[in-house]
């Protein structure tokens, strides 16, 4: 036996506001992603500063050569005196202070 038509207007409408309350869920949980999206670059964006600064922070140039090299990565004579840290440059070797607070100290 066939649907009444007033039942199948009632179907449709129950069926259009099912649809329309999940479109509103979606709607919701895709603001709450750009939020969360947002947030996360903004922490990003900290640590990438955070580990511009760091690097800088190891990165020097020799104050007789002008050779710049990374603390870090390259292990040229360190050694430990009065607790201060020399290192040499790679290109001519001249002794340099490093400051475990400031970096290179300039002489």
């Amino acid at each position: 036996m066939p649907a009444s038509p007033l039942s199948q207007k009632q179907e449709k409408k129950s069926d259009d506001l099912q649809l329309q309350d999940r479109v509103n869920q979606l709607e919701t949980l895709l603001f709450g992603l750009q939020e969360e999206l947002q947030k996360s670059k903004e922490a990003i964006s900290a640590l990438h500063s955070q580990l511009i600064k760091l690097y800088q922070k190891s990165f020097t140039t020799c104050v007789q050569c002008h050779t710049e090299f990374d603390l870090l990565t390259h292990h040229y004579s360190i050694g430990l005196y009065d607790n201060l840290v020399f290192v040499k440059c790679p290109t001519c070797q001249k002794n340099m202070a490093i400051d475990r607070i400031d970096g290179l100290k300039r002489e």
